[in-house]
């Protein structure tokens, strides 16, 4: 006959403290970012998840393009072919008073992490630019420019019952009337606005 011993084992606390951890509170994923230089980082990704980490007063400058709210079962055409303009459920309106509390809550994240001189950039189109200058305006920023983004290579106005949307708005804003934000104007961007 065999003789066996047995080895009592101490439980691994850690790592039941871990699973107990993540049972109440979810698996966490790691807020990395898709590129960094000395004094620039880009994060793709959620920016409710991203932004959570940062402190108050900590951002220069956020450039957001929430969801237009176009996946709304119609079609465009692209590459001369007519093809849907639903991009997932990410991109569906849930109705305005959704849509605009879904807004807030971002902008009024972007307004806690940036500096007071910090400036704000969101892009759109008809379908969620106004809501979100809405609430810029709620939120007390200040406007300080909508910039029309012409689209030279607009789809084509399938339905003919409406002008082609051949424009998106960028609308920019600064988190403290009273700061000073950083405005580079070179003598190409002179060139540029002159025409």
């Amino acid at each position: 006959m065999k003789k066996y011993t047995v080895k009592i084992v101490e439980p691994n606390l850690v790592f039941d403290d871990l699973v107990k951890y993540i049972s109440i509170n979810g698996v966490q994923r790691s807020i990395r970012p898709t590129f960094k230089t000395d004094d620039f980082v880009l994060y793709n990704g959620d920016i409710l998840e991203v932004m959570i980490s940062f402190p108050d007063n900590y951002v220069d400058m956020i450039f957001a393009d929430p969801p237009y709210n176009l996946s709304n079962g119609g079609v465009t055409c692209h590459a001369g072919r007519m093809v849907s303009v639903n991009k997932g459920k990410w991109d569906k309106s849930k109705g305005f008073e959704e849509d605009l509390k879904f807004h807030e809550i971002w902008i009024s994240e972007c307004k806690r992490v940036l500096k007071p001189e910090g400036t704000i950039w969101i892009s759109g189109t008809h379908h969620s630019i106004y809501q979100c200058g809405f609430i810029l305006q709620k939120l007390n920023f200040h406007i300080l420019n909508d910039i029309d983004w012409f689209k030279p290579n607009a789809a084509p106005n399938l339905a003919c019952t409406t002008f082609a949307h051949s424009h998106e708005t960028l609308l920019w804003a600064r988190k403290d009337k009273k700061a000073r934000n950083i405005f580079n104007w070179s003598n190409e961007e002179r060139k540029i606005s002159r025409g």
